[in-house]
């Protein structure tokens, strides 16, 4: 599960929009850094999409805004932002069968500041709900045929026809 990683990603790319002064820091320095605080797992079954549904998850994630000054900066639009548009997580794009993947609505909860090494940090604390996925592959769909009365049933194969495209 590759979650800390790419919510760590989604808000270094809202920070960059909002709050861009908050990511020049000092070379080699994380400007974002995401800790899974608590995270509960319940068993799932069944396809969404072409994916099969392994596990469900909910619980918080903390992420931590490190930056030279960040008391000093205007917070709100970031803020604005991340309550107006919940972080949404989709499965990966083109993923390979049996890959397994995670997706996530992850929601701003609460904003605290807290003391790193002499300087402040921006804690945010969200809720996330999310599920835990295996790429099945393309779902082998029937193909849905219809017939008129009375020829339906077997013996009456070739009086069904497509409903779209079909000669019904």
């Amino acid at each position: 599960m590759r979650l800390r990683t790419r919510l760590s990603e989604e808000l270094k790319a809202r920070l960059i929009a909002t709050l861009p002064e908050a990511v020049e820091t000092v070379w080699d320095h994380v400007a974002v850094v995401v800790m899974v605080e608590q995270l509960k797992f319940t068993s799932a079954g069944g396809l969404e999409g072409d994916w099969e549904r392994r596990t469900q998850f909910e619980g918080v994630v903390r992420a931590e805004l490190r930056a030279d000054g960040i008391d000093s900066l205007e917070v709100e639009p970031l803020i604005t932002y991340l309550v107006a548009d919940p972080v949404f997580l989709n499965f990966k794009a083109e993923p390979e069968v049996d890959q397994i993947s995670e997706k996530a609505r992850i929601v701003l909860a609460e904003w605290r500041d807290t003391f790193r090494d002499q300087d402040v940090a921006s804690a945010l604390r969200f809720t996330v709900t999310g599920t835990i996925a295996a790429y099945h592959g393309p779902a082998v769909r029937p193909e849905l045929l219809v017939g008129q009365a009375p020829d339906i049933g077997p013996g009456n194969e070739d009086a069904y026809v497509a409903p779209i495209g079909g000669d019904a």
